[in-house]
């Protein structure tokens, strides 16, 4: 296994076993204690574990790592094929995770940054997120909805944290479709109480 090196590194020896089509499992050790594995076959990315995390949620969680330790072997997970984009966007979003977030968050919600939401308007807020929350994951929603807040913080006091708590929601939901759906429907709840 190779002693903690950068996470450019770590990308830089995935991006070679994708160009090699190498088939096999790269496992990773990250500086912050999490397991990461990723199998390929033939080069193709097709399985992202991040701890319990799996397939595109766990792509920001992997990107955010700051470096850790990593051995590959040639033996794949075989039959196990989790939701992905391509494996060009996969390496893209892993090496610059922010560019895709922040450009769809701007072009879908006109906010203006410096606006305060009341405490009233929280509330509502609050509400409306959890209700189309649900709508694309069933009851569990709310625990979700509960465990992402208390990660972000005090994420209504401005639109800017409130757009991180929609793009993290949003992180939870499996389909990339209902994804869209429901941060369409998220900023538009939040330009709504902007106005109010």
């Amino acid at each position: 296994m190779r002693e903690n090196v950068p996470y450019s590194q770590i990308l830089d020896f995935l991006t070679n076993l994708v160009d090699n089509k190498t088939s096999g499992t790269l496992f990773v050790h990250s500086e912050s204690n999490h397991a990461i594995t990723i199998a390929l076959e033939n080069g193709r990315i097709h399985a992202i574990y991040f701890g319990a995390r799996r397939g595109r949620k766990a792509i920001p969680l992997v990107s955010n790592i700051s470096g850790g330790s990593y051995k590959f072997e040639a033996s794949g997970l075989v039959g196990t094929f989790h939701d992905l984009p391509t494996t060009p966007e996969v390496l893209n979003l892993l090496r610059n995770p922010h560019t895709t977030n922040e450009s769809r968050s701007t072009d879908s919600s006109p906010v203006t940054h410096n606006d305060v939401i009341t405490e009233e308007n929280k509330t509502i807020l609050c509400q409306e997120l959890k209700g189309l929350l649900a709508e694309h994951m069933g009851p569990i929603a709310e625990m979700i909805f509960d465990d992402v807040v208390s990660e972000v913080g005090d994420f209504c006091s401005t639109p800017k944290l409130t757009q991180d708590l929609i793009n993290k929601l949003s992180a939870e939901i499996d389909d990339s479709t209902e994804v869209e759906q429901f941060r369409g429907k998220a900023y538009l709840a939040l330009n709504n109480v902007l106005k109010s």
